[in-house]
C-alpha cells in the first residue's frame, strides 16, 4: 500500500450502467428526496414506514441507514443521485421510530428494524437488488441477505457495524438494556461463518472511532463468499462522506452492477 489518502485492497472498475432506459430519468438529475414529503408503507398492526422510491431498471439499489440516521445522509443522497442519473431503481426509508416513520425510537429493537427492512424489501422492490448499508445498515443488509439469498445480488457497506459495542455518537443515549440484549440475538461475529455467498464490498476509514476498521476484516473472514473486497481510507472517519469517499462508494456499487450484468 502506498502513502496516499486511499488504501485499497481491491477496487472495482468503472463500467457504466447497462440500462437502456436511463435517459427517461435525466430530467430528475439534480433533484433530491431529502426535502420532499415521503410516501408511507402501511402495515397491519405495525408502524408506518416513511420511504422514497425511484422507478428504474434492475438490479435495483436499496439504501439501509445507520443508527439514528435519516434519508438526508450524504451517502444515501449520493446513491439516489447515482440511480437517478442511470435510470436505476432505488429505495431508501426510515426505520420505525426514526426520521419520519411512525413508532417510538426508545421502544424499538434491532429485530424490529430487521422486520422493517424485510417489509420494504418484499413490498417495495422486485427482482435482484444491491443492498448498500451504512454502519448498522451494514448489519441489517447481512441479515436480509441471509433471509433472502435468492434476491440479493450484492452487498456494499461503509463502516460496517455488526454489533452494539460501538459508541453511538457524541450525544448521550438513554437506551433500555433490553435493546442490547435483543441485538445479541442477531449477532454475526459469534458465528464461525456468515452464510452470504454474493459479492461483498466493505469500505472503512482507518480513523473510524465508532466502529474500528478491523471489524471489516472480521466480517470478511466469516463470509462464505469468495468475492469480498475491502477498501480502507487512510484518513477516513466513520461517516465516509468526503467527496473522494462518496465517489468510491458509487464506484463500488457501479462495479457490482457491472458484475451482475456480466454474469447474467
Amino acid at each position: 500500500m502506498d502513502g496516499g489518502g486511499l488504501w485499497s485492497l481491491c477496487l472495482e472498475g468503472k463500467a457504466l450502467c447497462p440500462c437502456s432506459d436511463a435517459l427517461l430519468y435525466k430530467y430528475l438529475i439534480g433533484s433530491s428526496s431529502a426535502n420532499m414529503a415521503p410516501s408511507f408503507l402501511s402495515r397491519q398492526g405495525l408502524p408506518r414506514l416513511a420511504y422514497h422510491r425511484l422507478p428504474g431498471c434492475s438490479p435495483g439499489v436499496v439504501f439501509l441507514l445507520g443508527f439514528r440516521s435519516t434519508r438526508a445522509n450524504p451517502k444515501c443522497q449520493r446513491m439516489e443521485q447515482f440511480c437517478r442519473e442511470t435510470g436505476r431503481a432505488f429505495v431508501s426509508f426510515d426505520y420505525r421510530g426514526c426520521g419520519e416513520s411512525d413508532g417510538c425510537f426508545e421502544e424499538s429493537r434491532l429485530g424490529d428494524w430487521k422486520e422493517d427492512t424485510l417489509s420494504v424489501f418484499d413490498e417495495l422492490t422486485s427482482g435482484p437488488q444491491i443492498l448498500v448499508g451504512a454502519s448498522m445498515g451494514g448489519w441489517l443488509m447481512l441479515l436480509v441477505a441471509l433471509e433472502r439469498p435468492g434476491r440479493v445480488a450484492g452487498l456494499v457497506a461503509t463502516g460496517v457495524g455488526v454489533h452494539f459495542t460501538f459508541k453511538a455518537g457524541k450525544e448521550p443515549l438513554l437506551m433500555q438494556w433490553g435493546f442490547f440484549e435483543e441485538a445479541e440475538q442477531h449477532s454475526l461475529l459469534e458465528r464461525p461463518s456468515i452464510g452470504v455467498s454474493c459479492p461483498v464490498r466493505l469500505l472503512h476509514g482507518l480513523r473510524d472511532k465508532t466502529v474500528p476498521w478491523q471489524r471489516a476484516l472480521e466480517v470478511a473472514e466469516r463470509l462464505q463468499s469468495a468475492n469480498v473486497h475491502i477498501t480502507l481510507f487512510k484518513g477516513g472517519e466513520h461517516g465516509l462522506d468526503k467527496e473522494e469517499e462518496l465517489s468510491e462508494l458509487v464506484g463500488a456499487v457501479r462495479g457490482l452492477l457491472a458484475l451482475v450484468a456480466q454474469e447474467g
